[in-house]
């Protein structure tokens, strides 16, 4: 099989050999736009398996992306910050080299293991031990939307605490005494947090005492296996509301897909939102707009999430010597008519 050479590149890109070489070496007098086709074109074809500098040149203009499988089908949470991290990327002279893994059976991306990149942007949950083999690799990481528990990372979240407590607290303005969390705890640190700031405004509103919040939550939540990417979660959600002998007055889900499968749900018995039961979601999905009633929720900027994530590893990569920062963004109650007002 015939060498990929500089002219074939040049060729089937349109452009000189000239700038197809200053592309590769990193020099000036192509724009950033063609100096990140040349080197996609170089990877695809092969030409940077043998080039040991043209390959860590790719690298420096590169950046992976790891996503979960199963957030593959959140095209409105997920897909929205992966569109933006891309966009950011670009916009930035950076491609993102988008991989999606399995946190039960990884594999780290060739990308990596080949040093083709010169940082990762992690999209969500990830396992302790998969955070420690991409440590391994000593390349710059920023995580979104997880905080991982075993190191020091950096990270762009959402204030979630302000969120549950946001939601919960309007719910008992509207006149709520009885309200339910929906959401599995083991599930991701996001939940927790949510489900504290949740407790924390049944406390300040004297609908629990601080001491021993068990026996309420547990009389109106659904907890057990509830979390927007398990498949069943109608099913779930069905049989756990059929063995409740008292339904609470609202709910506050730990995100809107949760919402909408409750809603589901309780319509499909009859139970009319929110004459007889208030839901309250979290992330502002444009879906949230659409379902009827269309829901009151929690808005989180998830545009801006992708934006902070580029920049933050930008930053990382050019000046090296950064404190590791956690960001922290904030969020909006966004007041639609799942809720019903006394």
């Amino acid at each position: 099989m015939a060498k990929i050479t500089m002219k074939d590149i040049a060729d089937n890109l349109g452009l000189s050999i000239n700038a197809v070489s200053l592309a590769l070496n990193d020099k000036k007098g192509v724009s950033e736009e063609t100096r990140l086709r040349v080197l996609e074109a170089a990877q695809t074809q092969g030409y940077l398996d043998t080039k040991y500098n043209y390959s860590r040149i790719f690298g420096s203009y590169h950046i992976c992306v790891l996503i979960r499988d199963e957030y593959s089908r959140d095209a409105e949470f997920y897909g929205e910050i992966l569109h933006s991290i891309i966009k950011e990327a670009r916009k930035c002279g950076y491609d993102a080299l988008v991989q999606y893994f399995d946190d039960e059976n990884p594999a780290i991306p060739d990308y990596i293991t080949a040093r083709r990149v010169s940082g990762i942007i992690i999209l969500g949950k990830i396992s302790t031990p998969n955070v420690d083999a991409l440590r391994a690799f000593n390349l710059h990481i920023v995580v979104i939307d997880h905080s991982p528990r075993s190191c020091k990372m950096n990270c762009i979240l959402t204030d979630n605490i302000s969120g549950g407590f946001m939601a919960a607290n309007y719910l008992i303005h509207s006149g709520c005494t009885e309200i339910g969390f929906v959401g599995d705890l083991s599930y991701a640190l996001s939940v927790k947090e949510r489900y504290y700031g949740f407790l924390e405004a049944l406390t300040q509103g004297n609908i629990i005492t601080s001491e021993q919040p068990d026996i309420y939550v547990q009389k109106y939540s659904l907890m057990n296996r509830v979390e927007s990417y398990n498949e069943k979660l109608t099913e779930v959600l069905n049989q756990m509301l059929s063995r409740m002998k008292d339904l609470p007055q609202a709910y506050f889900c730990y995100n809107d897909q949760t919402a909408f499968a409750l809603m589901h749900v309780l319509q499909e018995k009859g139970i009319r939102i929110p004459g007889e039961i208030s839901i309250i979601g979290f992330d502002n999905t444009t879906w949230a707009e659409r379902v009827s009633p269309q829901l009151t929720t929690i808005s989180v900027n998830r545009e801006l999430m992708g934006q902070k994530a580029v920049r933050r590893i930008i930053r990382l990569i050019k000046e090296e010597d950064q404190e590791i920062e956690h960001t922290v963004l904030g969020v909006e109650l966004v007041v639609r008519h799942s809720v019903k007002t006394s």
